[in-house]
């Protein structure tokens, strides 16, 4: 640790760890036997605990305070600026929350999954500021003037799949009407006839290029995977002269949903004039409040009546210029690249865009993702902690049955349904 001594590095470690335990006044009197030490210059680590420790104790104007020493010191450190930006979160005082981590000096946070909470703690506070300005339910894309929404050859959605085939095919409606015309399928060991849905789609929409991929690896690999197959998407539409501009990576599940009467050069258009690389969206769960159980046979904007405003924790999806491929993440929430700034951020709530995250769709659906999940990550060597509602799910239904897959969806339906309007909003935790 920098202008430390051995002796005053070893008790600053203690005072963290007290810190860990709950041991407040222990590492309250560490710290202040090290600040009175000789020559002692606080340095980051130092004034981050003090900070902590200030913050749990519920000394607010020292707390305060002593951020702005911490500012002042360090002017390109991001702690101060986390640490005030939790606080006021906690408070419920968003606008002091998004004053805080908008100042923070995130270009000179050199490790990268830093820089990326920092950059995606503001991103979901701007969803959480705009979010409810949202105020329609999951609607077929119209256009406004009755001519057909304008395909887009700069876009292409990858998606990899398991056993989707109830939704594949309303899923690729949807964002072909958007006016998507290229599509990468990978096919992950289905057993219920997915890969034919997407053939099929392809057969009957040949304005479309559509790269379906057989994907035999059994296992939880999705974020590799998913690079993979954007890369793929990246070279082989670039080989028909078309250089993307935008990437979606989605799930068979999720809908790109759009203000109403425009489609994705809209969309596209907006980035442009924003200037912006990345487009961060609010992934929406949606259900039937009826309990309605979907299948393919349905239509997928009748079956879905709610959409939630807020949920109990934002969740962000992305979709972005093919060079940040490799800053993709498992689940696509967050960008962890080198080359992310708040200036490359485009958030798509705030101009009306979001995605329909429609998770659960019957007990038979949710069953086939609890058995899909548990043998996808028992087939890894990825540590017990890893995917653990996956692993929890599973076991859960081995022991009991199929009413585990009934209780989740009956339980994700009404809890959606609580989300979905404006009053008594719970408190959102960002």
């Amino acid at each position: 640790m920098a202008n430390l001594t051995g002796e005053q590095a070893a008790s600053l470690d203690e005072a963290g760890n007290m810190l860990k335990n709950g041991q407040l006044e222990a590492a309250e009197r560490t710290l202040s036997g090290l600040a009175q030490t000789p020559g002692f210059v606080p340095t980051r680590l130092f004034l981050a605990k003090l900070c902590e420790l200030l913050d749990r104790q519920g000394r607010d104007e020292e707390f305060l305070s002593s951020v702005n020493e911490f500012k002042q010191r360090f002017p390109r450190a991001h702690n101060p600026y986390m640490l005030a930006y939790l606080f006021f979160l906690r408070r419920e005082d968003i606008p002091s929350a998004a004053q805080e981590i908008g100042s923070c000096p995130e270009q000179f946070i050199s490790h990268i999954p830093t820089r990326a909470a920092v950059l995606y703690a503001e991103a979901r506070l701007r969803i959480h500021q705009s979010h409810l300005s949202i105020d329609r339910n999951f609607r077929r894309p119209t256009p406004s003037d009755d001519a057909p929404l304008e395909p887009v050859d700069d876009l292409a959605i990858c998606m990899m799949v398991r056993d989707e085939a109830d939704v594949m095919m309303a899923n690729l409606l949807h964002h072909y009407h958007l006016g998507c015309r290229k599509f990468a399928v990978m096919d992950n060991l289905s057993r219920d006839g997915t890969a034919s849905v997407v053939s099929r789609f392809a057969r009957l929409h040949t304005d479309c290029t559509v790269l379906l991929v057989q994907d035999p690896i059994e296992g939880y690999y999705q974020a590799k995977k998913t690079q993979g197959l954007c890369r793929l998407a990246r070279d082989c539409f670039g080989c028909a002269g078309d250089e993307l501009r935008l990437i979606f990576p989605l799930d068979a599940d999720e809908f790109v949903d759009l203000p109403p009467g425009v489609g994705f050069r809209w969309l596209v258009d907006r980035m442009i004039e924003k200037e912006s690389e990345v487009v961060v969206f609010h992934l929406c769960n949606a259900a039937s409040s009826s309990l309605v159980h979907y299948d393919e046979r349905q239509d997928v904007y009748g079956a879905i009546d709610v959409v939630e405003a807020c949920s109990g924790q934002i969740v962000t999806k992305n979709a972005f210029n093919p060079r940040f491929v490799s800053g993709l993440t498992m689940g696509n929430h967050v960008l962890a690249h080198g080359d992310l700034s708040r200036d490359k951020i485009f958030v798509a709530c705030e101009v009306g865009a979001r995605i329909i995250h429609f998770k659960y769709r019957s007990p038979r659906h949710v069953a086939s993702k609890i058995l899909n999940g548990g043998q996808a990550v028992n087939a890894t060597t990825l540590g017990q902690h890893y995917a653990l509602h996956w692993r929890t799910a599973y076991a859960d239904m081995q022991q009991r049955g199929f009413i585990v897959a009934e209780e989740m969806f009956e339980s994700y339906c009404l809890a959606t349904a609580r989300y979905s309007g404006r009053l008594s909003l719970p408190a959102c935790k960002i």
